[in-house]
């Protein structure tokens, strides 16, 4: 069973940035098995879009002056999903756990403390 042999904390402190991505690939299950890194990333990749009239959302929002902030548990590969949709334009990153070294929702996890 893959959750079986998946290695509890790997996601997690992959996340954190604690371990680095040459490493997942061990570390992300129990048994030998190794986790097929590239294929997992080309896949992230490939997949994220925008949900239908998002983009659109975001755009109006910005127009109307609002700030807006992403928040995130991602691991590095969150670039990839910012050079794909560009959501940048709309929002600033102010908190991905991976530069953070905390996942929200833990307390202190923002800079200013408030998560």
């Amino acid at each position: 069973d893959f959750f079986a042999e998946k290695d509890p904390t790997a996601w997690l402190d992959f996340e954190l940035g604690t371990l680095a991505e040459p490493d997942l690939a061990a570390a992300y299950f129990r048994s030998p098995r190794v986790l097929d890194v590239e294929a997992v990333k080309k896949g992230y990749a490939e997949r994220y879009a925008w949900l239908p009239g998002m983009e659109a959302l975001m755009a109006e929002l910005k127009a109307n002056g609002a700030e807006l902030h992403l928040m995130s548990n991602y691991p590095a590969w969150y670039k990839i999903l910012e050079e794909k949709l560009g959501v940048g334009r709309y929002a600033r990153w102010s908190f991905v756990s991976c530069e953070a070294g905390v996942r929200k929702p833990a307390r202190g996890g923002t800079r200013d403390g408030r998560l």
